[in-house]
């Protein structure tokens, strides 16, 4: 069976940023998105968990997954936060 013509044709990027978060952490994001876009011409994706909210200067997906709404963004990302570490795990599933 011939798989390659039952997918579609992908252009794939040999480089480029990916970068994911909540709703809460759309400021941070668009911040690297500014800091990135300043120095760098390489394609960038975010991947909005649970949300769409678009990011102005890169390609922004909505990521629909069981991870928790994280309400409020912290200083510091508490990684033994059961509800952080749920939306974490996400990353190996987007890239």
């Amino acid at each position: 069976m011939q798989t390659d013509t039952l997918l579609p044709s992908i252009e794939k990027d040999k480089r480029a940023y990916i970068l994911y978060a909540t709703a809460s952490y759309h400021e941070t994001v668009q911040a690297c998105v500014n800091s990135l876009r300043t120095f760098s011409k390489l394609p960038i994706y975010v991947y909005m968990i649970n949300c769409h909210i678009p990011m102005l200067g890169a390609t922004t997906f909505g990521w629909e997954c069981d991870a928790p709404n994280i309400k409020k963004q912290e200083k510091f990302i508490d990684r033994a936060d059961p509800d952080i570490y749920k939306m974490m795990i996400q990353r190996p599933l987007i890239v």
